[in-house]
C-alpha cells in the first residue's frame, strides 16, 4: 500500500527546503495564489521571530558562562582577529566596489531632502539603553547581546556553577 507521506523528509532542515522550493515554485507559477498566502507567510515570519531573542539570549550567556577561565582570552583574541579582518574586507569592499559601478546620473539638481540634516544614531544609546526590558521590547540586538555577553562573561565568576 502507498502512503504518500512516506517520501516527506524526516528532518527538519529538509522540510524547510523542501517548502522553500515549493514557495518559489508558487510565486512563479501562480503569482495571485501566492498574494493570497501572504498573511500565513507574515504570520509564520512574526511567530518565528518570538523565538530567536530569547534563544539568543540564553545561547549568550551560557555559551559564555559555561568558558573555562583561560578560554575567554582565547576567544577574544580570535575574535578581534576576525573583527579586525572583517572591518578590513568591508573596508576594502567599499573602496574598490564602486570602481565597477556605472556612473550615477540625476534628472534634476533639486530634491527635497537636499536641505534637510540626516538624523544622527546616538550608539551611547544603542549599545546601552536606560532600561534593557525596553531593548527587548524594541528588538535592540546589538544591546541584548553585549548585556548577554557580559552577564555571560560575570558568570564565569562564580564559584558553584556547573561546567
Amino acid at each position: 500500500m502507498f502512503r504518500p507521506f512516506s517520501l516527506w523528509p524526516r528532518q527538519l532542515g529538509n522540510q524547510c527546503l523542501l517548502m522553500l522550493v515549493g514557495g518559489v515554485l508558487v510565486g512563479l507559477l501562480a503569482p495571485t495564489a501566492a498574494l493570497a498566502l501572504r498573511p500565513l507567510g507574515l504570520a509564520f515570519l512574526q511567530a518565528s521571530q518570538i523565538v530567536v531573542m530569547p534563544f539568543l539570549i540564553c545561547e549568550l550567556i551560557v555559551g559564555f558562562g559555561g568558558l573555562g577561565r583561560g578560554s575567554l582570552g582565547s576567544l577574544l583574541r580570535s575574535g578581534v582577529l576576525v573583527l579586525l579582518l572583517t572591518w578590513l574586507l568591508g573596508g576594502l569592499l567599499v573602496v574598490v566596489l564602486p570602481q565597477f559601478l556605472p556612473p550615477l546620473t540625476y534628472s534634476g539638481f533639486f530634491h527635497a531632502g537636499l536641505f534637510q540634516q540626516p538624523q544622527g544614531t546616538d550608539l551611547l544609546r544603542t549599545y546601552l539603553p536606560d532600561n534593557i526590558f525596553g531593548a527587548l521590547a524594541t528588538d535592540n540586538f546589538p544591546a541584548v547581546v553585549l548585556f548577554s555577553a557580559v552577564l555571560g562573561i560575570l558568570l564565569q565568576g562564580l564559584e558553584a556553577r556547573q561546567e
